[in-house]
């Protein structure tokens, strides 16, 4: 039996749920036991886990761990490679597969995703929609993450290859969030008679999102004023209105893949340093293109198969939803978005509760359970019945 370690920082969103399920489908038939730690980053004090410490990790560095797939991309909100690397070098060598950053680590390989051709396309397919487009692009690069400054590079030379030549002072500035976008926006784009371009590229997803709610709320219409592409294919491009056009880095595949190539290498196969994929554009409404892509199969749909059902079959589930409600910037928002979070999380009914006031918490401060609470959303896609409070907004 081999032993294979997966290290990440979060479990708690979609981008490192589909990597996992992935690789527990590849290993459900193979004689390998798989242990995963999900630890905050080093030096990292922020975040929901302080109680979990980078050094809980040196089990899988231990004799008894054959090889190690690190999800890199997990910590890119946390920390920089750098960090990461730093504290790997601490342990004794031992194979690994990192997904998607590059680490200067000896039998060390690494997946990386190929992006110029999806942006290539996609810059192509908006040409022939737009009347005189004008690019701009909301970059990572607050975090300094590896993948948000290779996605700028290919999005910067796709838009040369098309006869366009990008303007620096549309370059805006986040961090993989939402709230990083709208921020940002706000400061660079106050009122509406500022804004001096119709389409706008995202690093991922959610600050696509952002992007979409800010416009929306200066009353921009998406997409005839304005396209927004994002980047990911998560559930939240395809639960908001209009769907946002993005590309797909096939999560679950590149968790096979890591599966399949930490397994060669711990049986002493060669693997090249650097394993390649190639993203997939995918066009959507806020592109001005109708939504025509097959649903995609989503982590939780597939993970009964693998050897995580006995823990993330239902507790993924809900990790999904409250990652997609994210997208969501108020309840009645909430409200019409649900039906598109259901379809992508396979939840067939829902029943939220709210207490009568908000209660708002620090993190030390001791909670104590109101007496009441009142269902103010049901949902039942099985019966066509969807029922909403629309005294909360």
């Amino acid at each position: 039996m081999k032993r294979i370690g997966v290290l990440l920082h979060s479990l708690t969103i979609e981008y490192a749920i589909s990597i996992i399920t992935g690789i527990s489908d590849f290993f459900k038939d193979k004689d390998v036991k798989l242990i995963i730690s999900q630890v905050k980053g080093p030096n990292y004090d922020i975040g929901l886990y302080e109680y979990q410490c980078w050094t809980g990790t040196s089990y899988l560095f231990s004799e008894q761990i054959d090889g190690l797939i690190v999800i890199s991309g997990s910590f890119s909100t946390a920390t920089g490679t750098s960090d990461i690397e730093s504290c790997l070098k601490q342990f004794p060598e031992k194979p690994i597969i990192s997904l998607s950053s590059k680490l200067d680590i000896p039998k060390s390989s690494y997946l990386h995703v190929s992006t110029f051709s999806a942006y290539d396309y996609l810059i192509k397919q908006i040409k022939k929609n737009t009347k005189n487009p004008v690019f701009a692009y909301i970059t990572s690069d607050k975090i300094k993450s590896q993948e948000s400054t290779e996605r700028y590079d290919s999005f910067i030379k796709a838009l040369e290859n098309n006869g366009f030549k990008f303007d620096e002072n549309l370059l805006f500035h986040g961090n993989f969030t939402q709230t990083s976008a709208i921020s940002e926006l706000k400061t660079r784009i106050p009122k509406r008679k500022d804004l001096n371009f119709n389409v706008l590229f995202a690093a991922n997803d959610l600050m696509a999102i952002g992007a979409k709610t800010y416009f929306e709320e200066m009353g921009v219409n998406i997409p005839k004023e304005m396209k927004i592409v994002g980047f990911d294919n998560t559930s939240h491009a395809e639960s908001v209105i209009p769907k946002i056009a993005t590309i797909d880095q096939f999560f679950f595949e590149q968790g096979i893949i890591a599966a399949e190539a930490i397994l060669k290498k711990v049986n002493g196969k060669n693997i090249p340093e650097q394993i390649k994929l190639s993203a997939k554009p995918v066009l959507r409404e806020s592109c001005g293109y109708p939504t025509t892509e097959k649903k995609k199969k989503r982590g939780n749909q597939l993970i009964s198969n693998g050897q995580l059902s006995h823990f993330l079959s239902k507790i993924d589930t809900i990790y999904n939803l409250f990652d997609l409600s994210k997208a969501s910037s108020t309840l009645r928002h909430l409200f019409y978005s649900m039906p598109y979070m259901m379809d992508a999380t396979g939840i067939q009914s829902i029943a939220l509760c709210f207490f009568d006031t908000p209660i708002i918490l620090g993190k030390k401060d001791h909670f104590a359970l109101p007496d009441k609470m009142s269902v103010r959303m049901y949902i039942d896609r099985q019966n066509d019945v969807a029922e909403y409070d629309t005294s909360i907004s």
